[in-house]
């Protein structure tokens, strides 16, 4: 099993959302970083910040079930890539 958090030294902020099929913008306090993320991702963000720490890889998929197994690899990956995320084995 492999869990899923928001990467160490993060401290993300989401904009608001006017209109759900349309993209938002992923903020870092601390870096000044930011990212221009489809729904899906801000469903994953927001999942995490309301878990306030460490989940199940898994329930990620869960949230946004309308994604292939390998679209949800995918966009994990680039998310691990762009140190947004960090997922650990147990």
């Amino acid at each position: 099993m492999s869990l899923t958090c928001i990467h160490p030294g993060r401290s993300l902020a989401l904009s608001p959302e006017w209109h759900p099929e349309e993209p938002s913008v992923l903020f870092d306090r601390h870096s000044g970083d930011y990212w221009v993320i489809p729904g899906t991702t801000r469903l994953w963000v927001e999942h995490l910040l309301d878990a306030g720490g460490p989940i199940n890889t898994e329930s990620l998929h869960g949230v946004t079930q309308e994604l292939t197994p390998e679209e949800f690899d995918a966009a994990l990956k680039q998310l691990v890539t762009l140190d947004i995320f960090r997922v650990t084995s147990e």
